[in-house]
């Protein structure tokens, strides 16, 4: 994963998906959170006007946070 460079990177959220620490080794995982911005993500369908504003504000700053690296 960190070979891709992203500057943003969605983690599933949700109670049955696999944690962040366990898909990686922890010196890529910490080498890839130096690198990008982490944002919770629930890939279900959002159901309300609020719900989406939230996770979309979420985004707005990770992509802010990617463009100053």
């Amino acid at each position: 994963m960190t070979a891709l460079r992203p500057g943003i990177l969605l983690t599933d959220i949700r109670s049955n998906a696999t944690p962040l620490d366990r898909l990686r080794p922890n010196a890529d995982r910490s080498a890839l959170e130096r690198a990008a911005a982490v944002v919770p993500w629930n890939p279900e369908p959002i159901c309300s006007p609020q719900a989406h504003a939230r996770f979309l504000t979420l985004v707005a700053d990770a992509v802010e946070a990617a463009q100053g690296r």
